[in-house]
C-alpha cells in the first residue's frame, strides 16, 4: 500500500473556499458618526415637542397623568425601535419629558376641595319685608324719583323746550 500524503498542493482550477468580496477603494470612508452636540440638540427638541403636545392635550381636557404616561410609552418605543439616530434621540427626549411630568405629578401635593359654608344662608320669611320692595326707603324719596323721571322724559320728547315743572301735566 502506498503511503497517504498529508500536505498535498491544491489543484489550480479549484474554486476558493472563502466567499469573494467586492473590491473596495482604499480611501473608502466610514459613515460619518453623529456629533454629540447634534444628538443633544435632537434630544432636547424631542423633549420640547413632547412637552408642547402634552400641554395642549391637557388644555383640551385629557388627564395629565394619562398624557405623561403616553409620552413615556411613545418616547420609549421611538427610542427603542427608531430607524435612525435622530428618531432615537427624539424618542429619548419625549420619554424624558414624560418621565419628568410623571415625577412632578407624583410629588405635587393633592389639591384639597374648598370648604363648604358651615350653615346655609338665612332664608327670609314671607312675612318679613325685603329692601327691594320699597319699605325701607325714606318717606318721599319714591315720589321724587318719579318726578325726576317725568322731567327727563319730557326733555327727551321735546329737546327745544324748557324742563317741565312737577305740577305740569301732559294732558293738554
Amino acid at each position: 500500500m502506498a503511503a497517504h500524503k498529508k500536505n498535498r498542493p491544491r489543484p489550480r482550477n479549484r474554486a476558493p473556499t472563502y466567499p469573494a468580496r467586492a473590491p473596495t477603494p482604499r480611501n473608502a470612508s466610514k459613515p460619518a458618526a453623529e456629533s454629540p452636540t447634534r444628538r443633544l440638540l435632537t434630544t432636547a427638541g424631542g423633549a420640547l415637542a413632547a412637552s408642547a403636545i402634552g400641554s395642549l392635550a391637557v388644555r383640551y381636557g385629557f388627564h395629565p397623568t394619562a398624557v405623561a404616561a403616553g409620552m413615556v410609552v411613545g418616547g420609549g418605543v421611538a427610542a427603542w425601535q427608531g430607524g435612525s439616530a435622530a428618531a432615537m434621540s427624539l424618542g429619548a427626549g419625549a420619554m424624558s419629558a414624560g418621565g419628568s411630568q410623571l415625577a412632578l405629578l407624583t410629588l405635587a401635593p393633592a389639591r384639597k376641595a374648598p370648604a363648604l359654608a358651615a350653615s346655609p344662608p338665612k332664608q327670609i320669611a314671607s312675612t318679613e319685608h325685603r329692601n327691594a320692595s320699597g319699605y325701607a326707603l325714606p318717606p318721599g324719596s319714591l315720589d321724587a324719583a318719579f318726578e325726576r323721571a317725568r322731567a327727563q322724559l319730557a326733555l327727551a320728547h321735546d329737546a327745544n323746550s324748557t324742563p317741565l315743572d312737577a305740577t305740569q301735566t301732559f294732558d293738554d
